[in-house]
């Protein structure tokens, strides 16, 4: 794990565009960075550009790849494990929120 003066490191997130049905945000993560466990309140569709990474939900682990896409149902609590340097697109209704468990 990813750490900076006892900090998890985890993935940035940032709005790319918000439309009238759907939004999309971009996931950058240096290898090592973890996602604490959360679910997004609508499906959401990953898309990966760069890197690779783990998404681990309750059934196990999923390599996500450059190249690959995934479909997150809504409400599944995930998280995210980065491998390699790691730069995806996320898409999901432009409503959807994060739900972090704790509230991080």
């Amino acid at each position: 794990m990813n750490m900076i003066m006892g900090t998890m490191v985890k993935p940035q997130l940032r709005p790319i565009q918000i439309g009238g049905q759907f939004k999309t945000l971009e996931v950058t993560a240096e290898a090592g960075a973890v996602m604490p466990p959360h679910h997004c309140t609508s499906e959401a569709v990953v898309v990966v550009l760069e890197g690779e990474a783990t998404l681990v939900m309750e059934e196990g682990g999923t390599p996500l790849v450059a190249g690959t896409s995934f479909l997150i149902p809504a409400g599944k609590t995930h998280t995210l494990n980065v491998a390699r340097t790691f730069k995806a697109t996320v898409i999901m209704g432009s409503n959807a929120t994060l739900e972090f468990e704790g509230g991080k």
